[in-house]
Formats: structure tokens, sequence, C-alpha cells
């Protein structure tokens, strides 16, 4: 949180956040709070939980990552792809739109309300509810159920596309991953989630990350996947303020690309 404070300060950016101008477009407080998110980074790198220790990357490391980001990824395949571009304020290119962002759901009703989901043509990417629960019995974490549950979903996510007559839909996944095994389950194995998805790791807030990420970091880049990072900045948590919460995004925005080799960089705040 005090060097979150400072670089407010330094770059006076205290209480600029405005309820009644949520989409700002000032270009010059832009490039502040960007500057100061960057300085953040390279100041405090990710906390490794798993080892108490910090990993830090150098500015060189910073720039190079960021440089080797694609400028765009094929999501899925065929007719029923979708190209993900690096977009500019103001960029023609469309957004794209993923759904419906792992909100927890019954395990008889997942496979229908998916659907749905998948049929919707305004829905470029599909990644579905999570579950918690996988033939009636809880999914625990870090248990077979895990990995169980990985690959169960996995399967009913590829044929329910299949159903809804967008075969080559690119997917987001593994959801229902609470930890390592999720993934291992459910990403790069036959009939799973394809190279072709994108890989979900989300990572620990504010500026953390654990050896659970990591293992999931390795197995997507070993069966050659693509990497959906991310992590949700909190507002009125160790950030503070919206302002600091937008700091901490950047940051974390910033570094999934040296430590986590992101493909896709994800970041939003709550």
């Amino acid at each position: 949180p005090r060097h979150v404070r400072e670089k407010l300060e330094k770059y006076d950016l205290v209480k600029t956040s405005d309820p009644e101008n949520p989409v700002n477009v000032d270009g010059e407080l832009a490039d502040r709070f960007f500057k100061a998110g960057y300085e953040l980074a390279l100041e405090l790198g990710m906390l490794c939980e798993t080892t108490d220790r910090i990993i830090k990357v150098s500015e060189e490391e910073l720039e190079t990552a960021i440089k080797a980001a694609p400028a765009e990824l094929t999501i899925g395949v065929g007719d029923d792809a979708t190209v993900l571009k690096a977009r500019t304020p103001s960029d023609p290119y469309p957004s794209k739109f993923g759904a419906s962002l792992g909100i927890t759901t019954s395990e008889d009703v997942w496979p229908a309300l998916t659907e749905g989901i998948a049929r919707q043509h305004e829905v470029d990417v599909l990644e579905g509810g999570s579950l918690k629960s996988i033939y009636g019995l809880d999914v625990i974490p870090s248990t077979p159920s895990e990995t169980l549950v990985g690959f169960e979903q996995a399967k009913m996510h590829v044929k329910i596309r299949e159903k809804a007559g967008r075969p080559g839909m690119g997917g987001i996944g593994q959801i229902s991953a609470v930890t390592e095994y999720g993934q291992f389950g459910g990403y790069g194995l036959p009939g799973a989630l394809k190279t072709t998805d994108l890989s979900l790791i989300l990572f620990p807030s504010e500026l953390k990350v654990n050896y659970q990420t990591l293992h999931k970091v390795v197995h997507t880049i070993n069966v050659g996947g693509m990497i959906f990072a991310g992590s949700p900045a909190m507002i009125g948590g160790m950030p503070g303020p919206p302002e600091g919460a937008v700091l901490s995004c950047i940051a974390c925005s910033l570094l999934q690309y040296p430590i986590l080799q992101a493909d896709v960089g994800g970041g939003e705040i709550y």
C-alpha cells in the first residue's frame, strides 16, 4: 500500500477518479497512470506465495517480453475462429466478447445453459460457468475429483460447441481448475480443450503468484497452448482507492508477460 500511495502522489493521481465520468478519455491522465504502474511493476515485482520470495524483472526483461507478445492470435479453427488483436484507444477493430466468465453453475443446469450461450453469435469465445460438483459429488481442490471435473467439463465444452453448430469456436478453460490439477485434466488432452483454445491462468491479487499458477504455465507451454493470464485488482483491498487499484492492475498486466509468458493479457478491476 505504501508504494501505491507514493506513486499516486508522485504522478498527481490522488482522487482523479470521477464517478460522474466513469469513462475518462483524458490521454495525459492515462499516460501518467501508465508510467506510475510501469514503475510499480519494476519496483515491486511479484511475490511467490509458495516460496515467500519476490520475483523481480529488469526493465530490459519487461520491454523484451512486451515486444514479444503477439500482435494477434487466432482462437479456434476454421470459419468459427476468432482473431484477437492488440487494440489501441479509438481502434476501429472491434472488441471480442467471451462468456460467461466462470460463474458457478449447478451440474444439472450447466450443459443447457452453456449451449444457449454458445448459440448466441454475439459471443465470440466460449468460457462457460464453473462446476462445483461432478457426478453429484462435490469437487475438492487438489484431489482426484478436481482432475476429473477438469476432464469431464472439457469434454462437455467441446461437444456443446459442436451441438451449437460452432465446432471451431474458440474456448477458454479450464474454468473449474481451482488448482493446477483441473488444468492438467482438462487442457491439451485428447477429447478435452484444444491448444487452439485459451488456457486460463489466473493469479492471486495483488501482484502475487504461486506454484499452482506456474504449474499451469508450464503445462500450457508443454502442450503448445496459448496462455490467457489475469488477476483482478480489488478496489478497497491492498491497493486502496480506485486509483490505486488501477496502478495495481497496470503492474499486474505488465508483469504477466515476462513472468507468466502470457499470450493474452487480462486485467480487470472489481
